[in-house]
């Protein structure tokens, strides 16, 4: 078992992917050299997949979600960088953004109070769509843009109750 303290050996080897990958995909995107770009993200995304499913027991349903997340992550990743139907990669993000909240969901408890982190968010997604909903000339691309943020709000007005219960489990 590992203490609270201990990091696992497969956070460790991470850090040192991500500390070389992160920057060689920032460098390659920042000189526009898209080929090993389109190469190196996917790459770097199923490493993380490999990682999570090596290091995250499954005994909890809920972190079996964590699975089906990066999974849907890699999915997501592959179609944007190799497909010609970019916009396919909506699906498997919108899923992981899904089962990102439905994982937070499952880990705390859920309070009335929760809704005052959702009031916020829903007011910035409501001036967002104000914004740009004269730009977005097709009703379904606008039916699909206000479907996706108000994922991305479930996703983050989870994290953020999730957060404020992590913090309250570290002042005890």
């Amino acid at each position: 078992m590992i203490g609270a303290r201990q990091i696992h050996p497969c956070l460790l080897i991470y850090v040192v992917f991500f500390v070389i990958f992160y920057p060689a995909i920032f460098y390659l995107r920042i000189h526009h050299i898209e080929n090993a770009t389109r190469l190196i993200i996917p790459l770097f995304v199923f490493i993380v997949f490999i990682f999570v499913v090596v290091s995250v027991k499954t005994d909890k349903r809920r972190d079996f979600i964590l699975y089906l997340v990066f999974l849907f992550i890699f999915i997501g990743d592959c179609i944007i960088n190799w497909s010609t139907h970019k916009e396919l990669s909506i699906i498997p993000f919108s899923l992981t953004h899904l089962l990102l909240g439905l994982y937070y969901l499952l880990d705390t408890r859920f309070k009335r109070k929760d809704f005052l982190f959702l009031i916020p968010l829903l007011l910035f997604s409501a001036l967002l769509c104000l914004i740009v909903y004269k730009d977005i000339k097709n009703a379904f691309l606008l039916s699909a843009f206000m479907l996706y943020i108000n994922i991305l709000n479930f996703m983050l007005w989870r994290a953020l109750c999730y957060l404020r219960t992590e913090q309250n489990r570290l002042r005890r």
